[in-house]
Protein backbone atom coordinates (compact mmCIF):
# COMPACT_ATOMS: atom_id res chain seq x y z
CA UNK A 1 0.00 0.00 0.00
CA UNK A 2 3.41 1.96 -0.45
CA UNK A 3 3.11 5.02 -2.64
CA UNK A 4 5.97 5.73 -4.25
CA UNK A 5 5.92 8.84 -4.64
CA UNK A 6 5.91 9.83 -1.03
CA UNK A 7 8.61 7.38 -0.59
CA UNK A 8 12.04 7.81 1.66
CA UNK A 9 15.00 5.63 2.59
CA UNK A 10 13.19 5.07 6.14
CA UNK A 11 9.64 6.24 5.82
CA UNK A 12 6.67 6.66 3.65
CA UNK A 13 3.38 8.27 3.23
CA UNK A 14 -0.02 7.06 3.01
CA UNK A 15 -3.64 7.60 3.66
CA UNK A 16 -5.19 6.81 6.79
CA UNK A 17 -6.74 3.16 6.75
CA UNK A 18 -9.22 1.30 9.40
CA UNK A 19 -6.35 -0.88 10.87
CA UNK A 20 -4.33 2.47 12.01
CA UNK A 21 -6.96 2.34 14.80
CA UNK A 22 -4.89 0.29 17.17
CA UNK A 23 -1.97 2.45 16.29
CA UNK A 24 -3.78 5.67 17.05
CA UNK A 25 -1.33 7.01 20.32
CA UNK A 26 1.51 7.09 17.13
CA UNK A 27 -0.47 9.75 15.26
CA UNK A 28 -3.40 10.92 16.72
CA UNK A 29 -1.90 14.78 18.19
CA UNK A 30 -3.49 15.06 21.61
CA UNK A 31 -2.45 15.58 25.47
CA UNK A 32 -4.24 12.25 26.39
CA UNK A 33 -3.40 9.25 24.52
CA UNK A 34 -6.76 7.91 22.54
CA UNK A 35 -7.94 4.48 22.59
CA UNK A 36 -8.44 2.22 19.12
CA UNK A 37 -12.31 2.90 19.39
CA UNK A 38 -12.30 6.73 19.58
CA UNK A 39 -9.05 6.39 16.68
CA UNK A 40 -12.13 4.23 14.83
CA UNK A 41 -14.61 6.74 14.86
CA UNK A 42 -12.03 9.75 14.22
CA UNK A 43 -11.11 7.34 10.88
CA UNK A 44 -14.91 7.01 9.86
CA UNK A 45 -15.80 10.83 9.92
CA UNK A 46 -12.80 11.57 8.12
CA UNK A 47 -12.85 8.87 5.09
CA UNK A 48 -16.99 9.63 5.28
CA UNK A 49 -16.31 13.41 5.13
CA UNK A 50 -13.02 13.28 2.55
CA UNK A 51 -13.71 15.61 0.04
CA UNK A 52 -15.59 18.10 1.80
CA UNK A 53 -13.27 18.76 4.51
CA UNK A 54 -10.29 21.20 4.04
CA UNK A 55 -7.54 18.96 5.99
CA UNK A 56 -6.28 15.16 5.18
CA UNK A 57 -4.70 13.18 7.28
CA UNK A 58 -1.60 10.69 6.40
CA UNK A 59 0.35 7.95 8.32
CA UNK A 60 3.95 8.19 8.53
CA UNK A 61 5.20 4.74 8.16
CA UNK A 62 8.59 3.13 8.64
CA UNK A 63 9.63 1.57 5.48
CA UNK A 64 11.81 -1.48 7.29
CA UNK A 65 8.51 -2.81 9.37
CA UNK A 66 5.62 -0.84 8.35
CA UNK A 67 4.92 0.31 11.60
CA UNK A 68 2.90 3.54 11.52
CA UNK A 69 5.45 6.16 13.65
CA UNK A 70 3.43 9.08 13.47
CA UNK A 71 0.63 11.25 11.42
CA UNK A 72 0.80 14.31 9.39
CA UNK A 73 -2.29 16.50 8.97
CA UNK A 74 -2.51 19.29 6.27
CA UNK A 75 -4.92 21.92 6.74
CA UNK A 76 -5.25 23.14 3.18
CA UNK A 77 -6.85 27.37 3.24
CA UNK A 78 -8.85 28.95 0.83
CA UNK A 79 -5.79 30.80 -0.51
CA UNK A 80 -4.22 28.09 -1.42
CA UNK A 81 -2.40 27.68 1.92
CA UNK A 82 -1.44 24.37 3.22
CA UNK A 83 -0.29 24.12 7.08
CA UNK A 84 1.47 20.89 8.14
CA UNK A 85 1.42 19.47 11.58
CA UNK A 86 3.13 16.46 12.08
CA UNK A 87 2.58 14.09 15.49
CA UNK A 88 5.56 11.39 16.02
CA UNK A 89 5.07 8.37 18.40
CA UNK A 90 6.37 10.02 21.89
CA UNK A 91 8.22 6.87 22.56
CA UNK A 92 10.54 7.06 19.76
CA UNK A 93 14.17 8.05 20.39
CA UNK A 94 14.51 9.60 16.68
CA UNK A 95 11.16 11.24 16.55
CA UNK A 96 13.15 14.66 15.58
CA UNK A 97 15.11 12.34 12.29
CA UNK A 98 11.85 10.95 11.26
CA UNK A 99 9.50 14.48 11.40
CA UNK A 100 12.57 15.88 9.02
CA UNK A 101 12.22 13.00 6.62
CA UNK A 102 8.69 13.59 6.64
CA UNK A 103 8.37 16.98 5.76
CA UNK A 104 11.23 16.47 3.04
CA UNK A 105 8.59 14.35 1.37
CA UNK A 106 5.49 16.84 1.96
CA UNK A 107 6.89 20.20 1.30
CA UNK A 108 7.64 19.96 -2.00
CA UNK A 109 4.78 17.54 -2.52
CA UNK A 110 2.59 20.20 -1.43
CA UNK A 111 4.35 23.14 -3.87
CA UNK A 112 4.79 21.13 -7.23
CA UNK A 113 1.65 18.63 -7.25
CA UNK A 114 -0.74 20.70 -5.44
CA UNK A 115 0.44 23.84 -6.20
CA UNK A 116 0.21 25.29 -2.95
CA UNK A 117 1.00 29.13 -2.57
CA UNK A 118 2.58 29.18 0.77
CA UNK A 119 3.12 25.99 2.87
CA UNK A 120 3.79 26.73 6.77
CA UNK A 121 5.20 24.04 9.34
CA UNK A 122 5.09 24.70 13.06
CA UNK A 123 7.92 23.19 15.08
CA UNK A 124 9.02 22.96 18.70
CA UNK A 125 12.36 25.19 18.76
CA UNK A 126 14.21 22.63 20.01
CA UNK A 127 13.57 20.25 16.90
CA UNK A 128 17.45 20.98 15.80
CA UNK A 129 17.68 18.24 12.55
CA UNK A 130 13.72 19.53 11.63
CA UNK A 131 14.79 22.99 11.79
CA UNK A 132 18.23 21.61 9.29
CA UNK A 133 15.39 19.99 7.25
CA UNK A 134 12.87 22.64 6.86
CA UNK A 135 15.36 25.25 5.68
CA UNK A 136 17.31 22.97 3.34
CA UNK A 137 14.06 22.96 1.68
CA UNK A 138 14.04 26.87 1.09
CA UNK A 139 11.57 27.72 4.69
CA UNK A 140 12.38 30.63 6.63
CA UNK A 141 11.28 31.55 10.49
CA UNK A 142 7.90 33.57 9.89
CA UNK A 143 6.70 33.62 13.59
CA UNK A 144 7.97 32.33 16.55
CA UNK A 145 5.64 32.27 19.73
CA UNK A 146 6.98 32.24 23.17
CA UNK A 147 7.43 29.41 25.78
CA UNK A 148 4.44 27.64 23.15
CA UNK A 149 5.18 24.16 23.79
CA UNK A 150 5.32 22.08 26.98
CA UNK A 151 7.89 19.60 27.20
CA UNK A 152 9.57 17.78 30.15
CA UNK A 153 11.12 20.31 32.58
CA UNK A 154 9.55 23.31 31.34
CA UNK A 155 8.57 24.78 28.05
CA UNK A 156 10.03 25.71 24.45
CA UNK A 157 9.07 27.87 22.06
CA UNK A 158 7.35 27.28 18.80
CA UNK A 159 8.20 28.30 15.46
CA UNK A 160 6.20 28.65 12.18
CA UNK A 161 8.39 28.47 9.33
CA UNK A 162 7.07 28.79 5.87
CA UNK A 163 7.85 28.97 2.26
CA UNK A 164 6.02 31.17 -0.75
CA UNK A 165 6.08 28.58 -4.19
CA UNK A 166 8.68 29.84 -6.54
CA UNK A 167 6.47 30.08 -8.92
CA UNK A 168 4.74 32.74 -7.44
CA UNK A 169 7.49 34.35 -6.40
CA UNK A 170 8.60 35.07 -10.00
CA UNK A 171 4.95 35.62 -10.85
CA UNK A 172 4.50 38.52 -8.60
CA UNK A 173 8.24 40.41 -9.02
Amino acid sequence: MRAIFLTSERVYLRGMVEDDKSSAIAWHDTVFPVNAAFAEEQLKEQHKEMWDVPNRQLAIVQVEDDVVVGGAGIDFGGDRRAEIRIHIAPWLANSDDIQAEALRLLVPWLLDEHNMRRVDVRLAADQSVTAAAVHELGMFEGVRLREFFRKPGGRVDGVIYQILNPSEEHRHA
